[in-house]
């Protein structure tokens, strides 16, 4: 609920709960940014985001770079001491699971007395979870006919989503619609047609492909690949997007560009984005209002929150830019593509 104090967290010590802390002190260094804002910017949902900092389990490396990008973290640093973290053990998965589970007020004297059935279940629980100890879903969250595992996975829009043969709604449909709602293992991605994303209104133009070939438009899928996913050639696709030119105060030329994203370096050397413009054709026209000296950065955006390729410029004082070189500092490109501060219609 908006504006009520988030609780305070009794975590203990040890390696993942320090983690955890850290975490939540980047978060606090960022201006304590709400959970549903940071989801707006990485496609996890609140509450994945909320259990990361919780510190009872190590949580995954792509929901620890998508912390780290939505409060502004230096992601090489992130990854080199979750890497450190020992892999956690099936009694730590086991444990993270029943700290997951509701809370029992008071057990009726039946339950007590048959405590010892109550733990055999429990055995036979864990015995069936599999060497990693990981406790598994219900089959019934998963989208019907749609085959696992993938390297990420996505919830399809309340309105239901389109199978199709290829990137593009040009290629058939094939198989069922599948329901709004259901979780979809995805294996992989590629650049295709453009279309707007359902919840923020903006162009995407990436397809998520399914283990068995097929592909759902990215904008109608909420959850995003990890950084580490890059796309893959498909048939029907087309390349990344990518930057040609900047003219004047300011027009950005590109190929296969869905939308152009624009951060300026403030003066405490943090990027904060001034723009998110979709393209039309291939270009995108704004207007600076930046003071002479001010270093920017262009960026192609697949989406929002999905940077690509993008170039540094200076504003002169004539008002226009002067292209200086690629932008290589991760922070600046996602910041340019970050997404709009608003809430996710589904959440």
């Amino acid at each position: 609920m908006a504006g009520r104090p988030e609780r305070a967290l009794d975590l203990g010590s040890g390696p993942v709960a320090e983690f955890a802390a850290g975490l939540r002190a980047l978060r606090e260094s960022a201006g304590s940014p709400s959970y549903r804002k940071m989801a707006t910017d990485t496609h996890y949902a609140p509450s994945t985001l909320a259990y990361a900092a919780a510190g009872r389990r190590r949580p995954t490396l792509d929901v620890t770079l998508a912390y780290v990008r939505a409060c502004g973290g230096d992601e090489s640093e992130w990854r080199t001491q979750w890497e450190a973290l020992a892999p956690p053990t099936p009694a730590d998965s086991v444990r993270g699971a029943l700290a997951c589970a509701p809370a029992v007020r008071k057990l009726p004297a039946y339950y007590k007395q048959s405590w010892g059935w109550w733990a055999a279940a429990v055995v036979m629980l864990l015995l069936t979870t599999g060497a990693s100890g990981a406790v598994s879903r219900p089959e019934s969250v998963y989208c019907p006919g749609v085959a696992g595992p993938g390297v990420w996975e996505g919830k399809t829009h309340p309105d239901g989503v389109i199978v199709r043969s290829g990137p593009g709604k040009d290629f058939p449909s094939k198989g069922e619609r599948l329901p709004g709602g259901c979780t979809l293992p995805l294996a992989g991605f590629c650049h295709g047609q453009t279309l707007r994303d359902a919840w923020l209104d903006l162009p995407d133009n990436r397809w998520f492909r399914l283990n068995d070939g097929r592909f759902v438009a990215s904008t109608v899928v909420f959850g995003n690949p990890g950084p580490d996913v890059e796309a893959q050639p498909c048939a029907g696709g087309i390349g990344p997007p990518e930057l040609t030119a900047l003219e004047g105060n300011l027009t950005v030329k590109g190929e296969r560009l869905p939308m152009v994203g624009i951060a300026r370096l403030r003066e405490d050397l943090r990027w904060e984005q001034v723009a998110l413009v979709p393209a039309d054709h291939d270009r995108a026209t704004t207007s600076l209002a930046e003071p002479p000296g001010t270093r920017i950065a262009v960026v192609a955006c697949a989406a929002a929150a999905w940077p690509q390729q993008g170039i540094a410029a200076i504003v002169t004082e004539h008002g226009l830019v002067d292209q200086t070189d690629r932008v290589a500092d991760p922070q600046a490109r996602h910041a340019a593509c970050r997404a709009p501060d608003r809430p996710a219609a589904h959440q």
